[in-house]
């Protein structure tokens, strides 16, 4: 069957073909999440929010900022769970949306990006030399602890999708650094 995701398994049998759907929940599980992620990312940049894109598919879900009229620079890290997904401890990074996880985890897409950038035209680079800087910026301030995070959990129950948010920490040290114009 052309059309069959490739988490259906296909069996031949003379006359009849059969589908085993031994992985279908992981598929579903992935697409419900791949999902809420984008209704999160949509939510955000229509309250003003612009998106920092990641490289991968780990790491924060959601990377946001914005810039005050006064230079000071507003940042947002959001996580999406829907259904009976939660936040989990990782192997190498600590509990999801702690400080700790968000600093290896802007530290991973900041070397992602360097990376990248060696494999890039002259023209490529600016561009991804530029995101470095803004992720930089970020990095100085969730070091500050000048950031909010928030947890965009979706689900359905009795056929209507509901949204929830929970603010998982507000944090402010002091006064933070300016960001550049």
């Amino acid at each position: 069957i052309p059309d069959a995701p490739s988490s259906v398994g296909l069996t031949q049998v003379p006359g009849k073909t059969h589908r085993t759907m031994s992985s279908s929940l992981a598929a579903i599980n992935h697409v419900n999440g791949a999902a809420t992620e984008s209704m999160m990312h949509m939510y955000y940049s229509g309250q003003g929010w612009k998106p920092i894109d990641r490289i991968g598919s780990q790491g924060i879900d959601g990377l946001f900022y914005r810039v005050e009229p006064n230079g000071r620079l507003r940042v947002l890290i959001a996580e999406s769970k829907s259904g009976t997904s939660r936040l989990g401890k990782t192997l190498t990074k600590g509990h999801q949306m702690s400080h700790e996880w968000i600093v290896k985890s802007l530290d991973e897409q900041i070397a992602k990006y360097q990376k990248r950038m060696l494999r890039l035209s002259s023209e490529e680079r600016a561009a991804c030399s530029e995101h470095i800087r803004l992720l930089q910026k970020v990095r100085r301030y969730v070091e500050f602890r000048d950031y909010r995070t928030e947890l965009f959990h979706a689900d359905v129950k009795n056929g209507v999708l509901q949204v929830d948010f929970s603010r998982l920490e507000q944090t402010h040290a002091g006064e933070a650094p300016r960001i550049d114009p």
